[in-house]
Formats: structure tokens, C-alpha cells, sequence
């Protein structure tokens, strides 16, 4: 190769080789660079070298420079080789992903009919609560899932006027007695007899849920505290625990909206999807989530204002939590297997 085409390759952003029967004849910079044990005069690697009945090869081939895809071209005994480095490995897409959470609901449609008629504890085959319980936890999982994979203008938001202050309380009526099982108390504590505002029942509700699980993770056999107080145009919801300093950082760092979104939680901090959901709805309804530090744990508090309540006709919602308890669901991880043998599965 003359002087002038080895200086045009390498002006190339590309790697290039050129072969002759097998053997190198010419490198550029870029080349040499991806393969610097591959020299002039010495045999291609098996993996670069076109079959005799292949026109043409493409292909990654890794180095001690990393990962390089390469496609290679041949004219009688001649080959040229171009390389570039690899693009990252492939994550799913999104259709990809909720065609995986469809499947996955099918699947687990499909485990309930085939499960049903064993889930009475009167019969001789029943399967057992656990299983009924790790049945929820996975239900629960998918549709956190399924709900993340929609941006916020996507999300069914079917706001009304609603008593938020009747609503916490009730909430915390029947959500603390199935925590008295797991040996965890659950407290409401508000001035308010009665606080209406403008906002979607369901997802509050749902907020309120994924944040008592949280502190029910961090507090088994301790005290939770649920408080709805007002300020300015905003009521705030907070959820606190008597979680030790080391959980109540690792809540902050979770709140953290600076903490990287490809971060993987520990194996005991579970998918590190529940207070995302919270985020969202929170934002939903035009508020925040905030992690609060105290002397004895931590507090979580969704501040959301206080917009003027209107009449209004609530339109129809899509069912799609499978005619399960949303209780029995969002604390699947906590309470015991004793609850979800008195359930079974309908």
C-alpha cells in the first residue's frame, strides 16, 4: 500500500484492516489501537477471517481495548475489515417492556384459575397461605411495574372532591388492624375531623399505602404515624416511624432526586419501586414527596395543594387490580401469611 493510501485510512474514524489470503497487510491507527496485538505480516484472527463462501462478515469481537463490532468485506483473496466500537448492550424497550408486564398479568391469570379451586383451607389440596401470599407480592410488583412504564399524562387520574381527613382515618382504621397481626401499630393523628380537596381517591389512597409499607419495612414490631396537618394553600400527609438513624438514612438516600435511577437496591430494600409510585402520584395531583430527618427516625410527607373542590361526576375507572384487597396488595411484604389464609384466592 503506497504512503498516501495508508495516510487516507487513517483519517478514518474507523478501524481498518486489510488482508491478502488471510495474512495483514495494513493497519491503520484506529485499528492498532482496538487490536494492538495484531500486527502487519501476522495471520487474522479466526473470528475476523471470512468463510470462502461468504461475501461478506459482520460480528463483535472483544479485545483488551474493550468490545468493537466490526464488518468485513472480500474481492478474490482480498479482505477489508472496518471496526467501531460496540454500542452498549441492549436494554428493552419500552414496548418491549410492556409487552413483558401484559404477559406477565396472562401468567398470572392463568395461576389464579389453575390455583382457585385450592385455595379453600376446608380442602384437602390447599395450597397454603404462603403461596396465596407470594401470589399478591408478585401481583403487586407487576402492576408497580406497569404503572412506572407510563409517563404522568398517561396515568388514569380521575380526580373529584373527596374528604381527605375521613379518608386517612378510615384508611388507618382498616389498614393498622391488619398490622396489629404483624405486630406493628399503626396511628392517626390529625386536628382535622373533616378536610375536603380536589384529588383522585384511589391513587391518595394507593400513595398512602406504598408509605406505610415502607416504614412497616423498617419498623417491624414498631409504631407508625399517619398525621394530616395544613399550611398555607398545602395539606400535608406525613408518615413517620421509629426506624433506627442507619434506615432513616437509607430512606433519604432513596428520596434522594439526585440518587442515580439505574441504582440497585439491596436485596432487603425490595425492586425500590413503592416510593417511586408515591412520587408519581404525588406529582400527579401537582405536589411533592419529601423525606423529613427527626431525632428518633423518619418522616415522609406528601405535600399537596389545596385547590378549590368542585361538583363533579366521577368517570368510569378501569379495574385492573384483579379483584384483590389493595390493602392485602400494597403490604404483601408485611404482613403475615395468617391474613392470606383467611383470603384465598377468588
Amino acid at each position: 500500500m503506497s504512503t498516501f493510501d495508508s495516510a487516507l485510512l487513517d483519517m478514518l474514524p474507523e478501524g481498518v484492516i486489510h488482508s491478502d489470503d488471510g495474512i495483514i497487510i495494513s493497519m491503520n491507527q484506529t485499528a492498532r489501537r482496538a487490536m494492538p496485538l495484531l500486527q502487519e505480516g501476522s495471520p487474522l484472527p479466526d473470528l475476523l477471517l471470512l468463510p470462502p463462501t461468504a461475501p461478506t462478515h459482520t460480528g463483535e469481537v472483544n479485545t483488551t481495548q474493550g468490545r468493537w463490532a466490526f464488518s468485513s468485506a472480500q474481492s478474490g483473496t482480498e479482505q477489508f475489515i472496518l471496526l467501531r466500537p460496540a454500542p452498549p448492550h441492549e436494554r428493552l424497550t419500552s414496548a418491549q417492556l410492556e409487552g413483558m408486564l401484559r404477559q406477565l398479568r396472562t401468567v398470572m391469570s392463568d395461576i389464579v384459575v389453575q390455583l382457585a379451586p385450592f385455595s379453600d383451607p376446608a380442602d384437602e389440596n390447599y395450597v397454603g397461605g404462603g403461596l396465596i401470599r407470594s401470589y399478591y407480592r408478585l401481583f403487586r410488583l407487576v402492576d408497580n411495574a406497569d404503572f412506572l412504564n407510563h409517563s404522568l399524562d398517561e396515568l388514569p387520574f380521575h380526580p373529584t372532591t373527596i374528604d381527605l381527613a375521613g379518608m386517612c382515618s378510615q384508611l388507618c382504621m382498616e389498614a393498622g388492624g391488619l398490622l396489629a397481626d404483624a405486630g406493628i401499630s399503626l396511628n392517626w393523628e390529625s386536628t382535622f375531623t373533616s378536610l375536603p380537596v380536589w384529588g383522585d381517591s384511589t391513587l391518595l389512597q394507593r400513595m398512602l399505602l406504598e408509605l406505610i409499607t415502607n416504614s412497616a419495612k423498617s419498623v417491624p414490631g414498631g409504631r407508625i404515624v399517619l398525621s394530616l396537618t395544613r399550611y398555607g394553600n398545602h395539606a400535608l400527609l406525613s408518615v413517620g416511624d421509629s426506624g433506627s438513624p442507619e434506615q432513616a438514612r437509607q430512606l433519604m438516600s432513596a428520596m434522594s432526586e439526585n440518587r442515580p435511577l439505574d441504582t440497585i437496591p439491596f436485596p432487603n430494600q425490595g425492586a425500590g419501586l413503592g416510593l417511586v409510585v408515591a412520587r408519581q402520584i404525588a406529582r400527579l395531583h401537582g405536589g411533592a414527596l419529601v423525606a423529613l430527618s427527626r431525632e428518633h427516625g423518619v418522616c415522609v410527607a406528601a405535600s399537596l395543594p389545596m385547590r378549590a373542590t368542585q361538583v363533579s361526576v366521577e368517570s368510569p375507572r378501569v379495574i385492573t387490580d384483579g379483584g384483590l384487597h389493595p390493602l392485602l396488595v400494597s403490604m404483601a411484604d408485611v404482613l403475615p401469611t395468617s391474613i392470606y389464609e383467611l383470603e384465598g384466592l377468588d
